[in-house]
């Protein structure tokens, strides 16, 4: 019964912090009409202090409701499902921090995944087949013209090709220097696991946008705001490792 209440007041308390935490300290992203924040810490530290199953809840009741409260419901049941995958995906890694295989075979998916997204962006953009809904920018001048969108997208997609081949070119080094060093391969698996849960955000994000709305140009804007927002907790989210820790349920509870 102990085990039960404490379970539950730390969910409810996590929920509470990442509802407060995304609705409280936003602000408004004129490409996609939604908003960015720092709720992503948070939604990172449900899964360390929760495990995957707990965690998933609360950082997608959190997340959630956020979105119910700002005006936007009707992204409320994606952003559940997008958030708590997050925590899911942090409370599957963090449960087993020292399965070196377990990590570098998920960095490896990760690292597939971010390249396959890359060119399928790339893919996306050079076809005829993107349906043209730009009017509503021009519109409110947030751009001139066609051209001048049509030449941010492309820019915005190098940035992410260069991101998906140069990242996960990255960790495969850092992941290779930590076999030979425990203290090393301990903080890789950390960042790893943040990392993977912000890929699976931003790509995820992207993705339900062009479905709801049938246009895959401007949810590509949201992509750099995004990963902004995601580093910022991701940072965030590392400098509060030392306190999740000390709170972190044992795998039992969990």
């Amino acid at each position: 019964m102990k085990n039960t209440t404490k379970t539950l007041t730390y969910s409810g308390l996590m929920a509470a912090l990442t509802f407060i935490s995304t609705s409280i300290l936003s602000f408004p992203s004129p490409f996609t009409g939604g908003y960015i924040h720092i709720g992503d810490a948070l939604v990172l530290s449900s899964g360390v202090v929760l495990g995957k199953k707990n965690g998933a809840l609360a950082a997608g009741i959190g997340s959630a409701l956020a979105d119910i409260y700002l005006g936007y419901a009707s992204w409320a049941l994606p952003t559940f499902i997008i958030k708590a995958l997050m925590a899911y995906v942090i409370g599957y890694m963090f449960e087993d921090l020292g399965n070196f295989k377990k990590t570098g075979f998920i960095t490896a998916f990760y690292s597939f995944l971010w390249v396959g997204f890359g060119f399928l962006v790339r893919g996306l953009i050079a076809s005829n087949r993107i349906v043209d809904a730009t009017q509503d920018l021009i519109t409110e001048e947030v751009i001139a013209n066609e051209t001048e969108l049509l030449s941010t997208v492309l820019s915005t997609q190098n940035i992410i090709l260069a991101i998906a081949l140069l990242l996960p070119l990255a960790l495969f080094i850092v992941f290779g220097m930590s076999r030979f060093k425990p203290s090393i391969a301990m903080h890789f698996n950390k960042i790893s696991a943040f990392i993977v849960a912000g890929s699976v955000m931003v790509i995820l994000y992207y993705g339900t946008y062009g479905v709801m709305y049938g246009n895959w140009i401007i949810p590509v804007f949201s992509i750099p705001a995004n990963m902004v927002q995601f580093a910022f907790g991701l940072t965030l989210a590392t400098l509060m490792l030392p306190i999740t820790l000390r709170f972190q349920l044992p795998k039992e509870e969990a």
